[in-house]
């Protein structure tokens, strides 16, 4: 579970504030106070369904050569290639 302290740190981090150059500082204690109000990190239990966790185990999906399929079908290639 996300701490207070832990997301102010990543609030605070040089990727965010890289983004809200244009932002006043009104505009951004607001967003935090409303994060704050709901604390969605509490609430956040990922996939329940089998569809769910199925279309979220291909977040991390990597493509080309080094993909799953791909080393799959470098390995049955290089088997024929051989002979076997």
């Amino acid at each position: 579970m996300l701490d207070i302290e832990e997301f102010l740190s990543a609030y605070n981090s040089k990727k965010v504030k890289k983004y809200r150059r244009n932002l006043s500082p009104e505009f951004i204690e607001a967003a935090r106070q409303r994060i704050l109000a709901t604390k969605p990190w509490e609430k956040s239990t990922g996939p329940r369904t089998v569809q769910g966790k199925a279309k979220s185990s291909q977040n991390n999906f990597k493509h080309g050569r080094r993909s799953r399929a791909m080393i799959e079908v470098n390995r049955i290639i290089s088997e024929v290639k051989r002979g076997q």
